[in-house]
């Protein structure tokens, strides 16, 4: 008996040393909430709730102790009952509990909860035990199912922002403006006819006099200019219209005058020397792809290659700027040129190189080297197989079509990591067809697009 009241004694002190803990946490996180609710972060309402947590974990465990006697054994009787104030009470109390009396103690030493709500309890587990176990187990699946629809779609939500959020690029460019431009260059749209005085000489008594029409650089825009008969007409870039002889009839061609004193520095060429450099790369090579056009608009300038040119290397650009920017850094990952190089010098060597080069000599012996590349290859393929089961496979990632995660997580970045380790092995790879070459053996290539792409 003394040993059950001894056990019962130590079960009590722990008891309330555990409550002391949790009381006293639960009084400086309400005093945060009171007084320092300005200062107050998230973080540490977070802390103050796991610290609580924690406290309330140990009291469960003190509780459901081997050595903990069952308390609802144990009978609590009032000895003593009196409306008066009890000073000691209030104490032991920290003022909550003034007297003990008839009031109080309904309050404080009840062990079973109100009347209304015992029989709401009864109710619900009267209702809970007349659902069957594989009705109930259909009901677990069902609320499972809305629960992980409801995560994932908040998921998708939560990717989708933060990749919204990484791809848009400041425009550090007017587009208005970039048009503009384009068209005075290509079209000569928006320039000024004005020519230094004396540049040119009176019109023809029976020129045309409003509604002339110019021809432009690249042919394709016509632009109107009014004049009277008498007037002196400006030129536009050197192009002089022939003589209205035949009115109602478009000027069958277009002479290109070079001034060599009037014009500026840049165009002191000759015909015959602006034709040739117009005919040399890249303006030739963009010529023969681009459509046939009049001979009057093929003779003016190498405007029309050089908008197209422009034109590549805006598509150019447009694509690199859609380019992820975590991979920056990277090898063979600042642009697709070098990547395009190796490939191509790979088809040179499979294709012509290689079998020059060992036509008239004897195989190699590389039996030590080949052992240790085929070993370094297969622990590399494990460890890449390794990254991408620990990046996501095995851990956020579905059997479904998951949306790319283009946010900056460590999850991610590991999956771009590895990722990218695979595109390089690939090209590790193109190493067998140059021993195969070296050694005689039976020749094969790498599908290089599988990489490059």
């Amino acid at each position: 008996m003394q040993r059950e009241e001894k056990q019962l004694e130590a079960s009590l002190d722990a008891l309330l040393s555990q409550v002391a803990d949790l009381k006293n946490s639960l009084g400086s996180f309400i005093y945060k909430l009171e007084n320092e609710y300005d200062r107050l972060t998230w973080p540490s309402v977070l802390d103050s709730f796991a610290l609580l947590s924690g406290q309330l974990n140990t009291l469960n465990k003190v509780l459901k102790h081997e050595k903990t006697p069952l308390f609802r054994n144990q009978v609590i009787i009032p000895l003593v009952l009196s409306p008066d104030r009890d000073e000691d009470l209030m104490r032991q109390t920290e003022g909550r509990v003034p007297v003990f009396s008839h009031e109080v103690v309904p309050d404080h030493l009840r062990t079973k909860p109100d009347p209304e709500v015992e029989e709401q309890e009864k109710q619900l587990t009267t209702d809970a035990a007349r659902i069957g176990a594989d009705a109930a187990q259909k009901q677990i699946q069902s609320l499972n199912k809305m629960c992980s629809n409801l995560l994932e779609k908040i998921s998708k939500e939560e990717r989708e922002s933060e990749s919204g959020g990484l791809r848009p690029n400041k425009q550090t460019f007017n587009p208005a403006d970039t048009n503009a431009l384009v068209a005075a260059v290509a079209f000569g749209k928006g320039l000024s006819n004005w020519r230094p005085a004396g540049s040119s000489g009176p019109s023809q008594p029976g020129q045309p006099g409003a509604g002339t029409v110019l021809a432009g650089a690249s042919g394709l825009q016509q632009v109107q200019m009014a004049g009277a008969p008498n007037q002196q007409q400006p030129m536009l870039s050197g192009v002089q219209m022939a003589q209205a002889g035949q009115p109602g009839k478009m000027p069958s061609g277009i002479k290109t005058n070079i001034k060599s004193a009037s014009m500026h520095p840049y165009q002191r060429k000759s015909a015959q020397q602006m034709r040739k450099w117009q005919a040399g790369w890249p303006w030739g090579l963009l010529s023969s792809l681009a459509p046939s056009q009049p001979s009057t608009t093929a003779r003016l300038a190498p405007t029309e290659p050089l908008a197209r040119m422009e034109a590549i290397v805006n598509l150019y650009q447009e694509m690199m700027k859609h380019a992820d920017p975590r991979v920056q850094g990277y090898p063979l990952m600042e642009s697709p040129l070098l990547m395009t190089s190796i490939l191509l010098t790979y088809v040179y060597f499979v294709l012509s190189l290689g079998p020059r080069i060992m036509a008239n000599r004897k195989p190699f012996q590389l039996r030590g080297f080949m052992v240790v590349y085929n070993f370094s290859l297969v622990a590399l393929s494990l460890y890449i197989v390794y990254e991408f089961l620990m990046s996501g496979w095995l851990s956020s990632y579905t059997w479904r079509c998951d949306p790319v995660d283009f946010s900056n997580n460590p999850e991610a970045l590991r999956m771009v990591r590895v990722a990218w380790l695979f595109l390089f092995s690939k090209f590790i790879e193109l190493i067998d067809t140059v021993s195969n070459f070296v050694r005689f053996e039976n020749v094969w290539g790498e599908r290089c697009e599988r990489p490059w792409l």
